[in-house]
């Protein structure tokens, strides 16, 4: 009988090992990728305008650039 508690004892010991070594290892490689920066996409350039041009506005609309980055709307 007491050989079958320390068959038990001892596998619930090895069983707690792998656990606690795998953890170990998950957590590492957690934190090893959260280490490396996300990798940015470029951001679009900024339309360059010309002051005084007419643009079309996304609505349908017209509108002369009045620098700064404001707009005046043109009346037809």
């Amino acid at each position: 009988m007491s050989m079958d508690y320390l068959a038990i004892l001892i596998g619930f010991v090895v069983i707690c090992f792998f656990v606690v070594i795998l953890t170990g290892f998950l957590e590492a490689r957690l934190k090893k990728n959260k280490e490396q920066p996300a990798a940015e996409e470029p951001a679009e350039p900024a339309p360059e305008f010309t002051v005084g041009r007419i643009y079309q506005m996304e609505d349908g609309s017209f509108a002369k650039y009045a620098g700064n980055g404001k707009f005046m709307k043109v009346k037809k």
